[in-house]
């Protein structure tokens, strides 16, 4: 991995960091993960995902090395997660013919975990945080902003005040006479 004659890309940021080179090694050696390895470049954890997947694969193609070298190395997380799905189904079967409700309810409640993992690793769920923007110090302030200036028109103000309460209470801006 330390081969000079290696080239970065100019638009990743991972490529960039001076010692990126050594992250990728230490990922690859497994005594780091990207996460842990993002954070101490200073970086997103996508950022770092999209350089391995992206910018290490060309580099070493471009040095004559084969991705799948590395690949092999490194483990495959959904693979493994799928494995471990598969065994705890085979646990709660077990479980069940044995006549053993607790194992089998212990079971059940591990394998809604896995399948919360693994839709989150195959993006069938967002786990991003829902943002209420009616509830931002911006937008209260916005609306404030808005109806003062408007002090000198009450009939527009009397019509903003009722279009901004119909979309803090989810009916849409329009509403009324439309």
């Amino acid at each position: 991995m330390n081969n000079p004659r290696l080239p970065t890309y100019a638009r990743c940021s991972a490529c960039r960091h001076p010692d990126h080179e050594r992250y990728e090694q230490r990922i690859i050696d497994g005594t780091i993960t990207q996460t842990q390895a993002a954070q101490a470049m200073g970086i997103e954890q996508s950022t770092l995902s999209r350089h391995m997947n992206q910018c290490l694969h060309r580099r070493l193609a471009e040095a004559g090395l084969k991705p799948a070298q590395v690949e092999a190395e490194v483990p495959n997380v959904l693979k493994h997660a799928v494995d471990a799905h598969k065994t705890t189904l085979e646990l709660i079967d077990e479980a069940h013919a044995a006549g053993d409700l607790r194992a089998c309810f212990m079971g059940l409640q591990t394998e809604l975990k896995q399948l919360q993992f693994l839709a989150t690793l195959t993006g069938q769920t967002d786990s991003s945080p829902e943002l209420n923007l009616y509830l931002t110090s911006d937008y209260i302030t916005l609306q404030q902003v808005l109806i003062t200036s408007l002090a000198d028109f009450p009939e527009a103000r009397m019509k903003l005040s009722e279009a901004l309460a119909r979309l803090s209470s989810g009916a849409g801006a329009q509403g009324g006479d439309a």
